[in-house]
């Protein structure tokens, strides 16, 4: 099929042709629609629902749509809301967000809204002064998901974050932030591999134990990545660094395969944390150590041999 669009200025204007050539359009199945909307920025899309009547709602079928709140303030009026119940964007596969201090009405419920989700992407910029903020992630089709959220300022931020994933067949979880919310999770039966970025600011008030208690929950995770952006910190509680839980982790008991480890100094709390890892990944194949780039070859060769096997 080959459908064109020809736009001419003039001051001659056929209404009767306009007509005839709009009827046709309108008359193309939702599935034809869809199939040009798709080379459409998800802003031009949605505006064809103005067009007319049969346009209203053709938007929401498409697979992939893109939001991007951070321009919203020029708007005082914006508003995004999500049904109150029921489904909405019932083909849409991939879904990217880029959300602004989100308010939970929106990060409870879309999430949860979308029945034929596999692909999810969130980044999330949190307000210190607003409250924590919830997002609820519930899907039986969604294979990956990709979670970023940041503060305002790393130093003494009082912003906080919940997650709930319910996700009987994600396969594939991504974690970056500059603090590390609480995570509950149920039904990760698939997930396989598992990636946290954290950045822990100086003073921060997070409790580290948090990325413990995530880990803990996942029973079937073969693939781990932990990968962090300071490894020193000014402190005046005396006892910090890694402390050794009551509880070892499931995951890392009977299904973990390989682990990396990135930005590695060779301080004594990291070789504690690789020989817990070593001590108690039970099926471990393949361990992988990535130094900082400060950490010259020799000094590498010495942290290796530290590490009591």
């Amino acid at each position: 099929m080959n459908i064109s669009f020809h736009a001419r200025l003039g001051y001659n204007f056929d209404h009767e042709s306009f007509s005839i050539k709009a009827y046709r359009i309108n008359a193309l199945p939702d599935s034809v629609l869809c199939h040009i909307l798709s080379y459409l920025p998800t802003k031009n899309v949605v505006a064809t629902s103005i067009l007319a009547r049969r346009w209203k709602l053709v938007w929401t079928s498409l697979q992939k749509l893109y939001f991007d709140d951070r321009q919203s303030r020029r708007l005082p009026d914006f508003l995004l809301k999500v049904p109150a119940g029921g489904t909405c964007f019932p083909n849409v596969k991939i879904l990217t967000m880029q959300l602004e201090s989100p308010d939970n009405i929106l990060t409870e419920k879309l999430f949860c809204s979308c029945p034929s989700l596999e692909e999810l992407s969130i980044q999330a910029y949190l307000n210190d002064e607003g409250p924590t903020t919830k997002f609820v992630i519930s899907s039986s089709t969604l294979k990956q998901c990709t979670l970023w959220v940041e503060t305002e300022g790393e130093m003494f931020t009082q912003a906080e974050y919940k997650v709930r994933i319910t996700a009987p067949s994600l396969e594939r979880l991504h974690i970056m932030s500059n603090i590390f919310g609480k995570f509950v999770v149920h039904d990760l039966n698939s997930l396989t591999d598992v990636i946290l970025d954290i950045v822990y600011g100086e003073w921060s008030r997070v409790d580290p134990n948090r990325s413990i208690q995530l880990l803990q929950q996942l029973n079937n995770t073969t693939s781990l990545t932990v990968s962090y952006g300071q490894s020193r910190f000014e402190v005046t509680e005396e006892q910090f660094g890694w402390i050794e839980g009551d509880i070892v982790p499931n995951c890392l008991l009977e299904h973990v395969k390989k682990i990396e480890i990135k930005g590695v100094e060779g301080d004594e709390d990291e070789l504690i944390l690789v020989e817990y890892l070593l001590k108690y990944s039970s099926v471990l194949e393949v361990m992988v150590i990535c130094f900082k780039g400060s950490v010259s070859k020799p000094e590498r060769r010495d942290i290796g041999s530290n590490v009591r096997l």
